[in-house]
């Protein structure tokens, strides 16, 4: 009955589509991971204004808010019993010389067609390909077999635009109040903290914070805990003209390991 009656709360104060029977709820109770959590009420907002409603709704009413993208994370990132807010609707994408502006909802694959038709490419490429969104690839900074080379997601995040819980909406990096108080985290120490790898996502960034233009990267990984994420500004590569594939057999997997440290040093797209 608490579903029905959020519901029908919710409805009053939105135009766009809220769900709360048995089948949406049980649909969205589960992703790509083993969990199971049945939410309360999945909304599809269209705009920034039925976001903002939304948020001051749940925290008056002290309920949980889950952005979800196309549900493709290994870990129940985009389930919650309480909101689910499934951002498909925020599907515009722009393209420029050397970036793309696209929002939060844009599947992978249609970014990439967009991309192809302009000789360009956008460089991580999660494993589920063309099926994840790039919202759900910033809040779990993801990679891909080519991360050796292009990175993960925050090496590529030039600009990131949210909406916070108290429903304002920000832009990163700017000179907002909410990005004073992440300036004041920069201190170039911390990255002797983080353990020197190439493909982390596990918790906030602020290693890679070393200036104020940097400060959208606190966005990467932070899976939905700082804010909505509407739309990012992301850094594209020209297509390369030439591409070669080298298969190399070993007898045992120690040749092939220890083979791995040496080939890396070459500096390929991917191993």
């Amino acid at each position: 009955m608490k579903a029905e009656k959020i519901g029908h709360k919710i409805q009053r104060i939105l135009q766009c589509q809220v769900l709360f029977d048995k089948y949406s709820r049980d649909f969205y109770s589960v992703d790509a991971s083993s969990y199971i959590l049945k939410p309360l009420v999945i909304v599809f907002p269209r705009n920034e204004k039925e976001i903002i409603k939304i948020l001051r709704f749940a925290s008056k009413n002290n309920i949980q808010v889950t952005p979800r993208g196309a549900g493709t994370g290994l870990v129940g990132s985009a389930l919650g019993n309480g909101i689910i807010l499934d951002l498909k609707h925020f599907d515009k994408i722009k393209v420029y010389s050397n970036y793309v502006q696209a929002d939060s909802g844009v599947l992978k694959g249609n970014l990439d067609k967009k991309l192809e038709e302009k000789s360009k490419f956008f460089g991580p490429d999660p494993s589920v390909g063309s099926y994840c969104t790039i919202g759900g690839m910033i809040a779990t900074n993801a990679s891909g077999s080519h991360s050796l080379k292009y990175g993960s997601v925050i090496d590529n995040l030039v600009g990131v635009r949210i909406i916070i819980s108290s429903g304002k909406a920000i832009n990163l990096p700017s000179k907002s109040q909410f990005s004073i108080k992440i300036s004041k985290m920069i201190n170039p120490s911390i990255k002797k903290k983080f353990p020197f790898v190439s493909k982390n996502s596990c918790g906030y960034r602020l290693d890679k914070i070393t200036k104020t233009t940097d400060l959208q990267k606190i966005i990467a990984g932070s899976e939905g805990t700082l804010g909505i994420i509407i739309s990012a500004k992301l850094k594209i590569l020209p297509q390369p003209k030439k591409k070669t594939l080298i298969i190399l057999s070993y007898k045992n997997v120690e040749m092939a390991v220890s083979d791995s440290a040496k080939i890396v040093k070459l500096k390929p797209s991917a191993l």
